[in-house]
């Protein structure tokens, strides 16, 4: 029983850690461990939306009463929150008026480059949703 303690230690930090090698977690979520070895949080990444239809084809913000669901998705980006966020989107746009087609959002991570230090976003994970999968 001494070693329970250690051993529930080291299985969160190698959850945490593969969720933030593998699956995009910043690493300041999740348990923390090496957060203060990365820049990577929430409000360095940027989210960003498009709508597109046969009338329109821009950019869109992000409805007010999404915005929290936006942040929990810029600190884990999977594909099934992006997925959610999307359709979310879909259904407000919708609702606004003017037919979409589809939604597409792009999560953009902060990376600084090694030798001049110029920070610069770069692409993280990217989802498209096509309205005719949403149902009625």
């Amino acid at each position: 029983m001494p070693l329970l303690p250690a051993g529930l230690l080291v299985a969160i930090a190698a959850g945490q850690i593969h969720l933030a090698t593998r699956q995009d977690l910043t690493p300041w979520k999740g348990g923390g461990f090496g957060m203060f070895s990365s820049t990577d949080r929430g409000h360095n990444r940027r989210l960003r939306v498009w709508v597109s239809g046969p009338e329109r084809s821009e950019e869109v913000a992000i409805p007010t009463d999404l915005i929290d669901m936006a942040n929990n998705v810029l600190i884990f980006p999977s594909h099934r929150r992006l997925e959610r966020l999307g359709r979310e989107i879909a259904l407000t746009a919708r609702g606004e008026g003017g037919e979409i087609r589809d939604v597409r959002i792009v999560v953009w991570r902060r990376e600084y480059d090694r030798a001049t230090l110029e920070s610069g976003l770069v692409p993280l994970r990217e989802v498209r949703v096509e309205v005719t999968d949403l149902a009625p």
